[in-house]
């Protein structure tokens, strides 16, 4: 089965680089597989999504539409959005809905995502520019609000922040959403 193909279930056990250094992604001993029940919960609400591989984008289209992206804390994840986080993010695993369907779809905006060598210009670049994030999923031609209505409807995740990534979105209470695990 080509990687274009593989559905989110398919990458259980796959090992996914620390999230917290990009440089040391190639480091054995910095390896660790996503959470399957996370996987699992991600397949059954996003029916249509589309396993990104973070280091080839096999997987994102270079069309629109919507994406989750993956994100750990393994600690505590300050980050200087003082109005939406007064707080550090605690630790766990997290998921920011958006989407991309400007120039180079999605395959363009997750390329962007996972770089830490970027001008903020969202609210998660000021997260992914620290914290590069562990995967993804694409959802062609999907909504970013419908993303998120399915993961919260689940009753896997619950908004992480009140207007986080959704300052300009009047269906979304937050576009960032943590894991209940």
């Amino acid at each position: 089965m080509s990687a274009r193909r593989r559905t989110a279930e398919e990458t259980i056990g796959r090992s996914m680089a620390d999230t917290r250094n990009p440089a040391t992604a190639a480091s054995p001993d910095s390896r660790r597989d996503l959470p399957s029940p996370l996987i699992r919960g991600l397949q059954t609400c996003l029916k249509s999504s589309l396993f990104v591989d973070r280091y080839t984008l096999e997987g994102a289209p270079t069309s629109g539409g919507a994406y989750a992206l993956i994100l750990h804390f393994e600690t505590e994840a300050a980050i200087d959005l003082p109005r939406l986080c007064p707080e550090p993010i605690a630790p766990g695993w997290y998921l920011y809905a958006g989407s991309a369907y400007g120039p180079g779809g999605l395959s363009a905006r997750l390329a962007r995502h996972f770089r830490t060598d970027k001008k903020p210009h969202w609210h998660i670049d000021r997260l992914t520019s620290i914290y590069a994030p562990a995967a993804a999923l694409s959802v062609p031609d999907g909504d970013e609000c419908a993303v998120v209505s399915e993961l919260i409807a689940s009753g896997a995740f619950r908004f992480a922040y009140a207007g986080f990534g959704a300052t300009d979105c009047r269906r979304c209470e937050s576009h960032l959403l943590a894991w209940l695990t």
